[in-house]
């Protein structure tokens, strides 16, 4: 199985930081073929922190795991999200909060692409789409950082729709009564030639329809569906957003 993979950024003017696109998303081959894929894209509340340190922190260190494990695929990408929070978390030791505050976070989400199928894990509400033809046939779900949190951010999902404000890492110490709520998908996404993955920031998907997701990305190269994904942002109003970011997998005939 042949695969091919681009990923892209984009910054509005007006947003508080500028986003690197080697900090926001990182692909790693496998020994043997195949891809490691790892998205964030992060935020904070404070303005003494490093922005791109964070994410960069989470989707490197999450990427170099999935390809250096020799676990079993859901085990690596649990692992990998495990991995990326403590290193945040050590980091802010490392400084003493003075570089992270506390209060910035990443979402992360994470894939190994390999024999046909695509294992995906995530924690916060980047997600991602698997496009055949016209149709999107499986996605994931984002959600917040805590398990306890979950079912009130479901709720306000159905009340005020699917784009809630949500968390992912953070580079604040976690209350040892407070677990990362990294989800799964249960079982790999068998995939066919032809077949492309999307895996998109959640400020990318508060700008786009997602039913527009496949007419986005067919008949592209990864690299120019990328891109018709990310130009599709661009007229709307992201004054308060951080940026959008997507990694688009195709899987050759």
């Amino acid at each position: 199985m042949k695969l091919e993979a681009f990923g892209s950024v984009w910054t509005p003017s007006k947003a508080r930081s500028p986003i690197n696109p080697l900090e926001a998303y990182a692909i790693a081959s496998l020994d043997g073929g195949g891809l490691a894929v790892a998205l964030g894209v992060g935020c904070f509340t404070g303005f003494d922190s490093s922005f791109n340190e964070i994410t960069g922190i989470a989707v490197k260190t999450a990427a170099a795991y999935m390809s250096q494990s020799n676990a079993a695929p859901h085990r690596r990408i649990k692992g990998a999200i495990s991995h990326a929070q403590a290193r945040l978390v050590a980091n802010y030791w490392k400084n003493d909060g003075e570089i992270f505050d506390g209060e910035e976070g990443s979402t992360l989400i994470c894939a190994l692409v390999k024999e046909n199928r695509a294992y995906i894990g995530w924690i916060g509400s980047d997600e991602a789409f698997l496009v055949r033809g016209d149709k999107i046939i499986n996605r994931t779900e984002g959600h917040t950082m805590y398990k306890e949190q979950y079912q009130v951010w479901n709720s306000f999902m159905r009340k005020f729709g699917r784009h809630v404000s949500s968390r992912g890492l953070t580079s604040k110490p976690l209350d040892d009564n407070s677990e990362l709520a990294s989800e799964l998908n249960d079982e790999a996404w068998l995939l066919m030639a032809g077949d492309t993955i999307v895996f998109a920031s959640h400020h990318l998907l508060n700008n786009i329809e997602v039913e527009d997701i496949p007419r986005l990305v067919k008949d592209k190269t990864p690299d120019q569906a990328v891109k018709g994904l990310i130009d599709t942002t661009k007229g709307k109003e992201l004054d308060r957003q951080w940026g959008v970011g997507a990694v688009v997998v195709k899987v050759m005939p």
